[in-house]
């Protein structure tokens, strides 16, 4: 009601009926955006955009929205409505990614990720890899610094395991040894056309990496993810001289 009162009248102390309808019509507004941006955060997710593209997108297209809806009231208004547990994974992201408050994302992916949500697994391993510190300081233990990576890697695959896309590559590329389990995801995300994991799928073929070696498999690998990426480009030629017909 505190909104109401800046449209009473000073006579009767009443409500203008148009003011009450624009008050409506604006909550009405900023109740779509935050419905618009929390499912184009998860189809962000699903089509494994990275980390800073998404950071991106959010940050190009709340700077052009705050007239309806400012970074700081679209975490409020989100933490008073929530309801889910992939709430709280966007919460976490937001917290992490706009506000840079790191011991809120924490808490966030926690909550989330101690209720079996696959996305906060996956953001909870990823925050564990980029701010290790937060978490020795919290327990108080400095052991803890050396089972971060660890920890990170439990999650990530936790989520690799529930279907995450970027959690099936960034398991691979966090493994210091190329295992079996990373071979996997990786052809897993690979085949629904990630193309960093493409190219890192080409490599463990190229290089007989917890597989087989297989020089054509690279070649087919490489070659898809070529299309859209130059790295990719510029590594099929070096593997190509490499290949006997």
């Amino acid at each position: 009601m505190e909104n109401y009162k800046k449209y009473r009248t000073k006579n009767n102390n009443k409500i203008h009926p148009h003011s009450s309808q624009e008050i409506r019509k604006q909550a009405e507004l900023q109740r779509s955006w935050r419905r618009y941006l929390k499912s184009k955060f998860f189809a962000c997710l699903d089509e494994g955009k990275s980390h800073s593209q998404i950071s991106s997108f959010f940050k190009s297209i709340l700077i052009g929205s705050e007239e309806i809806i400012n970074k700081s009231t679209l975490i409020s208004e989100i933490e008073i409505h929530s309801k889910s547990f992939k709430d709280h994974v966007f919460l976490g992201f937001l917290h992490e990614e706009l506000m840079d408050e790191q011991i809120k994302a924490q808490a966030h992916y926690e909550i989330g990720s101690a209720n079996g949500n696959p996305y906060a697994h996956y953001f909870l391993g990823c925050h564990r890899l980029r701010y290790p510190l937060i978490y020795v300081v919290r327990t108080q233990r400095p052991e803890d610094k050396y089972t971060t990576r660890e920890k990170s890697l439990f999650y990530l695959r936790k989520a690799a395991e529930r279907g995450i896309l970027l959690a099936q590559y960034r398991y691979a590329l966090h493994t210091k040894v190329p295992s079996l389990a990373g071979f996997h995801f990786l052809k897993c995300a690979a085949e629904r056309g990630h193309q960093n994991s493409s190219i890192r799928l080409a490599r463990y073929y190229e290089r007989g990496m917890a597989t087989k070696q297989d020089l054509h498999e690279a070649l087919r690998w490489l070659n898809q993810a070529s299309k859209c990426d130059f790295e990719a480009y510029l590594e099929l030629d070096s593997i190509f001289n490499k290949v006997e017909y």
